[in-house]
C-alpha cells in the first residue's frame, strides 16, 4: 500500500492539479481471486496467463481493501472508491462485505451470464439492500442494443452506464459478445 497506493495518491490525489481523477478502483473483478467456498469464482479462471494461481482468502482481500480505503481517506478523501464486480453468481455473497468500503457498486455484465435485464434487476436489488448506488460500468460495446441498455439503466436509476470499449475487436470477450 505504501509503495504504490500512497505514492500514487500523494502524486495525483490533489483535485486542484488532477481534477479528472474522481474514483479509485480496488481492482477489476476481484471476486475471481476468491475461492468458491468464500463466494468467489477462482475456479472459473481459464486464462492460462493468469497470475492468480491460488485463491485469495476473503479475509485477505478485505484487509487489502480496508488498507486502500484508509490510505484514500487519509490522502485524498474526496475520491470515491469502488471495484469492478461481475458478481453475477456472487453478488448476494460477496457484495455485503463491501458495505463501508465502496461508494457504489461498479457492475459488469456479459451475455454469457444470461439475460441482461434479469441480471440488472437482481444486481440492483442487492445494491439497494446494501444502500449503495450501482453503475453498469462494463458491458459489450458491440451490442446492437445500446439504446436498450441506456433505457434499462435509466429505468433502474443506475448512476452510470459505460460500455467496455469502442472497437469491437479490442478484446476477445467483447469481440465475441
Amino acid at each position: 500500500i505504501e509503495k504504490f497506493v500512497v505514492r500514487f495518491l500523494k502524486r495525483f490525489g490533489d483535485p486542484k492539479n488532477y481534477p479528472a481523477l474522481k474514483v479509485i478502483d480496488y481492482g477489476n473483478e476481484l471476486e475471481y481471486a476468491l475461492d468458491r467456498q468464500e463466494g468467489g469464482g477462482h475456479h472459473e479462471i481459464t486464462d492460462p496467463n493468469s497470475q492468480v494461481t491460488q485463491p485469495v482468502k476473503l479475509a485477505d482481500l478485505l484487509a487489502y481493501m480496508r488498507a486502500v480505503h484508509a490510505a484514500v481517506k487519509q490522502h485524498a478523501p474526496h475520491l470515491a472508491l469502488t471495484g469492478g464486480f461481475s458478481s453475477v453468481n456472487y453478488a448476494e455473497r460477496l457484495w455485503p462485505h463491501l458495505k463501508g468500503l465502496v461508494d457504489y457498486i461498479d457492475a459488469h455484465w456479459y451475455p454469457k451470464w444470461g439475460p441482461r435485464k434479469e441480471w440488472l434487476v437482481r444486481a440492483k436489488a442487492v445494491a439497494d439492500r446494501l444502500g449503495l448506488p450501482m453503475a453498469l460500468a462494463e458491458y459489450p460495446s458491440i451490442s446492437q442494443e445500446f439504446d436498450e441498455v441506456l433505457e434499462e439503466a435509466d429505468q433502474l436509476r443506475l448512476i452510470a452506464s459505460l460500455y467496455w470499449n469502442h472497437a469491437a475487436s479490442t478484446d476477445n470477450e467483447t469481440a465475441h459478445a
